[in-house]
Formats: C-alpha cells, structure tokens, sequence
C-alpha cells in the first residue's frame, strides 16, 4: 500500500486497536472543528447519537470546549 506520504504512514506500524483510536481522533477533531466545535453539528456530520459521541470523545481524550474552528 503505497500512502503518498500521509501524516497518517505510522499508523501501519501500529496495532490495529491503536492505529484506529488514531485515526478516530485525528477524524473528529478535524470534524469538530468543522461544525465550529458544536457538538450537535458534529453529531449530525458524522451520523452518530450525541451520547455515543460525548462518550467516544471522552475515550480519546478529546475536550470540544477546547476545539475551536479553523
């Protein structure tokens, strides 16, 4: 698999578990700071209740009250 040099090229060195808690991360901050750190916004963008999405913030560590748009 040939990545083009992603920022994302040492998740293929990683195990899975943590190559996709990652991942995850990198992709709701990116999506947070998109709805302008909403969490509705964010939980209507990426199709997931917001108390499954509250829940999964706080496992990877994520605060949306320190996430501001860009």
């Amino acid at each position: 698999i040939e990545s083009g040099g992603s920022r994302h090229e040492g998740l293929f060195d990683m195990p899975l578990r943590e190559a996709r808690e990652q991942f995850e991360r990198d992709y709701l901050i990116y999506q947070l700071k998109k709805a302008g750190g909403s969490v509705g916004k964010l939980s209507e963008s990426v199709g997931m209740e917001r108390t499954h999405l509250y829940r999964k913030l706080r496992s990877l560590g994520i605060d949306p009250k320190s996430v501001s748009s860009s």
